[in-house]
């Protein structure tokens, strides 16, 4: 975000990371985290977000910044008083995140309504806020009260990006499903390996490759473990398409890295994903439950090339235009110019 805005505006980084927990905030996390069991979310307190606030009001005096873009930054912005616009950057809401991501589904209630205060404060403070999906958009709406004309949808960008021409891929041999498996409950890692089974026993041609922290796998399921971003990237080239049946999916930045090489997805349609991944344009969504579609899906590009060769068209079209940071800072320059007053403000 930082490295494609600033080629089209002064851009002045600032962070409050090095503004300590507060004293509460630490104390209430250690008692109701050993007493109850219940997590308590620090990044989400009141007693932190005041200084945190302060200390952004305090850097924003020397800086003097026409716009304030807040990027995971509702605690920063909730309780600031420097009367310059923000734009604030969201994935999700607080409600539509409780009980769909693990981190967010056992929280004390205490937690819980400092968070509520928060959000409410920071999307008030915020003058218009950018969401990552139509999914987000939705729940920004819905959740925190926010009128729709103040909120734009912007996908984001890539983590990994090419770094090249992409070269064909083989249009001859044994399919190569990828799956990136970051949190294996969360990111159906067990479904990935039912769908290969079922494949296996139908000797449909394909081959499997599971990257991330696994458990005891199927023979037949190549597994490197946790690699690191070169390593990925060169997976994302030499795949044919990527395997990503989430339970629950707010951005979906896999997704977004793989369109980027051209790798075409089947993806469960929750969360943000349809956002992300055209249906069958640029890949496949599947319901979120139904494994004998998703089985299907794949057997299906395993049978024919030109349907895998058309999605994957697709998913490089569509992260040239769409899934990419110009894109992305295209339209927060837009709202920022339209929040401080036009461009010739």
């Amino acid at each position: 975000m930082t490295q494609s805005l600033a080629q089209h505006c002064e851009l002045v980084p600032v962070s409050t990371q090095a503004v300590p927990d507060a004293l509460l905030d630490r104390a209430l996390a250690r008692l109701l985290d050993r007493r109850w069991g219940r997590s308590y979310l620090v990044g989400h307190a009141l007693a932190t977000s005041l200084k945190r606030g302060a200390a952004l009001d305090r850097r924003l005096k020397q800086v003097s910044p026409d716009v304030v873009v807040a990027v995971a930054a509702s605690q920063d912005i909730a309780f600031s008083r420097s009367g310059i616009p923000v734009i604030q950057v969201s994935d999700t809401t607080l409600e539509a995140i409780s009980g769909y991501y693990g981190l967010f589904t056992d929280v004390h209630s205490i937690s819980q309504w400092q968070a509520q205060v928060i959000a409410a404060f920071s999307s008030r403070r915020a003058s218009h806020t950018l969401a990552a999906t139509d999914w987000a958009r939705e729940a920004l709406v819905r959740d925190d009260k926010i009128p729709p004309h103040a909120v734009s949808v912007a996908p984001f960008g890539p983590a990994i990006r090419p770094g090249g021409k992409l070269g064909p891929r083989p249009s001859r041999g044994p399919t190569k499903v990828l799956s990136v498996v970051s949190d294996w409950d969360r990111k159906g890692g067990d479904r990935v390996v039912r769908v290969f089974e079922a494949l296996r026993a139908r000797n449909v041609p394909c081959e499997f490759t599971i990257v991330g922290r696994t458990p005891q796998l199927p023979s037949g399921i190549h597994a490197p473990g946790v690699i690191g971003r070169d390593e990925l990237a060169a997976m994302y080239r030499s795949h044919d398409v990527l395997l990503e049946l989430a339970r629950s999916n707010a951005a979906g930045v896999t997704l977004t890295d793989a369109a980027g090489f051209g790798l075409p997805a089947i993806a469960t349609r929750t969360g943000g994903v349809p956002t992300i991944v055209a249906d069958g344009v640029s890949g496949i969504l599947v319901d979120n439950t139904d494994e004998a579609a998703i089985t299907a899906a794949v057997d299906a590009i395993a049978q024919g090339r030109s349907e895998l060769n058309h999605l994957s068209r697709g998913a490089e079209e569509r992260a040239a235009t769409v899934l990419n940071w110009d894109a992305w800072s295209a339209t927060a320059l837009r709202v920022a110019e339209s929040v401080v007053g036009g461009p010739d403000a």
